[in-house]
């Protein structure tokens, strides 16, 4: 068996599971993996005892540097950030390499379809869990159903990565960062927000995303909040769901998480593009600078006196009072350094993921309804449910890739039944497994 070369580029949150799983399968598919980030001593120190992975410093925005490690290897796996992928994509693209990640399809990476089919070469992006494990679970259960002659009439799609309970006692918004911290804070503003819901299409401006969240109800679960997730609608078609009346994808948090979140919101308090004054800092100054509230008096206590939350919600800014410095030049930038303080994951702190299907077809004129839960607890803060959700799917891609099991060419979600039927029964070996409830 010939010797393939796997590039990781990028040892961040998600990379441990990724790493893990490529080590335990290298020695019987003949792989060698080599590592690399800014610092060689980082991916060292994470890839220790691990034989079959080397480790070395790339600067990713040095070209020639960056050809010089992608010539070397068969395939390529970004971690980096969505924005460097279409650097990468583009050497792949040049030097004739396979290229893996997890992030959403940009249309610049889009670009690339012809080209690399005609290279005959996989570019398969969005395989991880939201998106990623979503998807293909989604395209399973359609599937599915489609094959006994059923109609799709209604699909939502929820995903949430959220923390344990009982690790959050005394943080009232339920909530510790288990992932990118500042694609929390930006959450909503990648532009409008669409779906579908009973044939009505309704588009979603970012400051009005969280507003427009819905409340869930889950048996066995409790209550949660979901907000939609981005363009819902260009997934009708490559689910091939343009009968059904409503079609909605979105992201969970705990219950009453959006109310609150929507006030920091409307006030500005996510904004990354205005510079604030530098006499503003800290928290409080930060609050009177954005509402004119007086100095001296809580913004809770001035939220409730406005009529703009419920006292039920007093507890969710009470939480946020701090006296920390905050040095950003942004809004965004302060709440970022105060929520990695407030909502810091300690090491014994276990983070869940949450993915919840909802289907309503017809069957023999009767309407049903199927759902299908994913539930994943981590073991603590640098073993987290994401990393595994997320890096797991990503290696299974690369293994699919590697052992041409997929031969499905050009740029790609994993969305075919060539990615679904192999990634799925071997990510269910690994132990995430789906529940379902068909009534």
């Amino acid at each position: 068996m010939k010797l393939k070369t796997i590039l990781v580029l990028g040892i961040g949150r998600s990379s441990h599971y990724l790493l893990d799983y490529l080590q335990q399968n290298a020695e019987k598919n003949n792989w060698k993996i080599i590592a690399c980030d800014k610092n060689a001593d980082d991916v060292i120190s994470k890839t220790i005892g691990m034989q079959y992975i080397s480790a070395r410093a790339i600067n990713i925005e040095d070209v020639f540097e960056l050809k010089q490690a992608v010539v070397e290897s068969d395939l390529v796996v970004s971690l980096l950030p969505p924005t460097l992928h279409f650097t990468v994509a583009k050497v792949c693209l040049e030097l004739g390499k396979h290229l893996a990640t997890a992030s959403y399809i940009s249309p610049e990476m889009q670009s690339l379809d012809s080209m690399a089919k005609e290279k005959k070469l996989i570019f398969i992006n969005e395989v991880g869990l939201d998106p990623g494990i979503d998807h293909m679970s989604a395209m399973y259960l359609l599937t599915r159903l489609k094959n006994k002659g059923a109609e799709i009439i209604s699909f939502e799609s929820y995903c949430g990565g959220l923390i344990a309970e009982e690790d959050c006692i005394g943080n009232p918004w339920k909530y510790k960062f288990s992932w990118n911290p500042m694609n929390v804070i930006l959450a909503g503003q990648g532009g409008n927000s669409r779906y579908k819901k009973d044939n009505v299409v309704h588009e979603i401006s970012p400051d009005l995303v969280f507003e427009d969240s819905v409340e869930l109800d889950l048996q066995g679960i409790g209550k949660l909040d979901a907000y939609p997730n981005r363009d819902s609608l260009s997934y009708i078609p490559k689910y091939n769901l343009h009968a059904a009346h409503t079609f909605i994808r979105g992201t969970l948090r705990r219950e009453n998480f959006c109310k609150a979140w929507n006030i920091l919101v409307k006030f500005g308090f996510t904004d990354n593009q205005e510079k604030v004054p530098a006499e503003i800092i800290n928290w409080n100054k930060l609050v009177t600078w954005k509402t004119q509230k007086k100095q001296d008096e809580l913004f809770s206590n001035w939220l409730i006196s406005k009529k703009l939350i419920t006292p039920i919600l007093k507890e969710h800014f009470d939480f946020l009072e701090s006296e920390q410095i905050l040095d950003a030049d942004t809004a965004a930038g302060k709440l970022l350094q105060l929520l990695q303080v407030k909502w810091h994951m300690s090491p014994k702190d276990k983070d869940e993921v949450l993915l919840w299907h909802r289907i309503q077809y017809v069957q023999n004129s009767v309407v049903k309804t199927l759902t299908s839960t994913l539930l994943v607890m981590g073991e603590n803060e640098s073993h987290t449910a994401m990393a595994r959700t997320v890096g797991l799917p990503l290696a299974l891609a690369v293994e699919a890739i590697l052992t041409e099991k997929v031969k499905d060419y050009g740029v790609q979600a994993p969305i075919s039944e060539n990615w679904y039927n192999f990634i799925l029964p071997a990510l269910e070996a690994e132990g995430l497994r789906f529940t379902e409830s068909d009534f």
